[in-house]
C-alpha cells in the first residue's frame, strides 16, 4: 500500500512538472505585451491640405507668374523667326545671318528662364523648409498632450496602408517593398489630423510673411 501511495506521488509530482515545463514553454514562446508611445503623421497630407502652405505657394505664383511672361513672349517671338527661316534660301548669307541670331535668341531664353526657375524652386523649398519647421513643432507640442514620446513619419495613401491600393501588389518590385520603413501601425495612433485642425486654425493666409505659432 506504501509504495503503490509513493508510486502516486511520483507520477503526480511528474505531471505537475510537465505542466509546468509546458506553462513555462509557452510563456516563453508568448509575444511580450508592448505599451507603445508612438504616433505617425502624414507630412505630405498636412503639406497638400494645409491653408498656410497653400496660401504661400499662390503668392510665389503671383510673383513669378509675371516675371515667366517676358521670357515667354520670346519664346513665341522665336518661334515667328523659325518659320520665317524656313522660307528663307539656305546658305544664303541672310538665311545664316538669321539661324545664328536664332540660335543665339534660343540660348538665351533657356539661360534666363533656367535662373529663373532656379530662383522659384529656391524660394518654393524655403516654403516646405518652414512648413516642415512648423509640423515638427505643433507635432511635438500635441504629442506630449496624448503621452507620445516619438512621432513617425508615413503615408496614408501607401498601398500597404490601406486596403484600396492604387498599385497591384504584383507591379510592385523587391525595392519598393523593402523601401517601406513602417509595415504595420494601428489607425488609432495616426494624428494627422489632428495637427492639421491645429495647424490650419494657427496659419495666417493674410500675407506671404504670415507664420503660424505653436499655441499653448
Amino acid at each position: 500500500m506504501k509504495k503503490i501511495v509513493v508510486t502516486s506521488l511520483l507520477v503526480l509530482a511528474v505531471g505537475v512538472a510537465l505542466a509546468l515545463t509546458g506553462v513555462a514553454q509557452n510563456a516563453a514562446t508568448a509575444p511580450t505585451p508592448v505599451r507603445s508611445s508612438v504616433a505617425v503623421v502624414d507630412v505630405g497630407k498636412i503639406m497638400t491640405e494645409w491653408k498656410y502652405v497653400a496660401a504661400r505657394q499662390e503668392d510665389l505664383k503671383k510673383q513669378f507668374e509675371p516675371k515667366f511672361e517676358p521670357i515667354k513672349a520670346r519664346a513665341e517671338q522665336l518661334q515667328k523667326d523659325y518659320q520665317v527661316l524656313k522660307t528663307m534660301k539656305r546658305g544664303t548669307p541672310e538665311y545664316v545671318q538669321m539661324e545664328n541670331s536664332i540660335i543665339r535668341k534660343e540660348q538665351d531664353i533657356k539661360t534666363d528662364d533656367a535662373i529663373l526657375r532656379k530662383q522659384a524652386d529656391e524660394q518654393e523649398a524655403k516654403i516646405y523648409q518652414d512648413a516642415y519647421k512648423y509640423i515638427k513643432q505643433h507635432a511635438a507640442f500635441y504629442a506630449k498632450q496624448i503621452g507620445a514620446t516619438c512621432v513617425i513619419q508615413v503615408n496614408t495613401a501607401d498601398e500597404f496602408q490601406v486596403y484600396n491600393p492604387r498599385v497591384p501588389a504584383a507591379n510592385l518590385t523587391l525595392q519598393e517593398v523593402s523601401a517601406r520603413q513602417v509595415v504595420w501601425y494601428d489607425g488609432a495612433i495616426n494624428v494627422t489630423d489632428q495637427i492639421l485642425t491645429r495647424l490650419n486654425a494657427a496659419a495666417t493666409t493674410q500675407s506671404n510673411s504670415a507664420r503660424p505659432t505653436t499655441s499653448r
